[in-house]
């Protein structure tokens, strides 16, 4: 049965003579899976910050270098260790050629690996302090329309928190009215939120929208007047809403609330 333990908590040295995966766990921590034919034989966690990857044979530089040029003899030097960093306490011991994660052609390759994964800090993300996300890259935020991203250093805790408000009075979105009586009428903007409100009392009256690719507004029409008119909701050119050519608004009060998803409109 496999156990997680951690590099702080091993009372002495371990020689591992199995074979070995070693993975980039985490943004602070190493895997080192020991197993053979019949399966895992020990599962461990090691901190990043608590570790460090090193040559066991004396006398080699290391960093492979001796006046300068790039000193490896695979032959000579197969025993590496991952150890504390000031070099003395608990170590890992293995021959590297048994490490078959990752997969690497020399001692050489193998360092670079690990002491990326070692160097790896990354950022982890969690919604409201909850359990994190570790991607594997960097997270990029975008402001939509009426959003605004604030972010500030939290010294205490070792993180960066991330505020995402949405702009307007009373943290509520804020909309642009825009009275309505002429047809057609041409909807021009393509970000921000609008309400339209329409009076039909003179006739029918036609909304034109723009065209929904790379459109991220939000459009609220009502129909504010009692007659018998219709307001028709119509897409620009082939495009469609709600999987149609038009839509219509016939009764007084009724309001829909227009999206794109970057090809088409649809109400909700």
């Amino acid at each position: 049965m496999s156990s997680e333990v951690s590099l702080n908590f091993i009372s002495t040295p371990r020689i591992l003579n199995g074979l070995i995966e070693i993975y980039n766990h985490s943004r602070t921590h190493i895997r080192i899976v020991i197993y053979d034919s019949a399966g895992p034989l020990g599962d461990y966690l090691l901190e990043k910050k608590n570790t460090k990857f090193v040559l066991k044979q004396a006398l080699q530089p290391y960093d492979f270098q001796v006046n300068g040029v790039q000193n490896i003899d695979p032959s000579q030097y197969t025993t590496v260790a991952l150890v504390p960093p000031n070099g003395t306490g608990d170590e890992f011991i293995f021959d590297y050629r048994n490490v078959q994660i990752p997969a690497c052609t020399s001692l050489e390759e193998l360092f670079n690996v690990i002491n990326g994964y070692l160097a790896y800090t990354g950022v982890a993300i969690s919604k409201n302090g909850g359990i994190p996300l570790d991607p594997m890259g960097v997270v990029n935020l975008i402001e939509g329309a009426n959003i605004t991203i604030t972010t500030s250093n939290d010294t205490i805790n070792d993180r960066t928190d991330v505020t995402i408000a949405a702009a307007g009075g009373g943290g509520g979105f804020s909309y642009t009215p825009v009275a309505v009586n002429t047809t057609p009428y041409a909807v021009v903007p393509i970000t921000g939120w609008y309400m339209y409100l329409v009076d039909a009392t003179a006739g029918n009256i036609t909304i034109n929208f723009p065209t929904a690719v790379g459109n991220n507004a939000v459009y609220t029409v009502k129909k504010v007047d009692a007659s018998a008119n219709t307001v028709i909701l119509t897409p620009n050119g082939a495009e469609t809403i709600d999987g149609l050519a038009t839509q219509t608004i016939r009764f007084q009060n009724t309001s829909v609330d227009v999206y794109s998803d970057n090809a088409n409109l649809y109400i909700m």
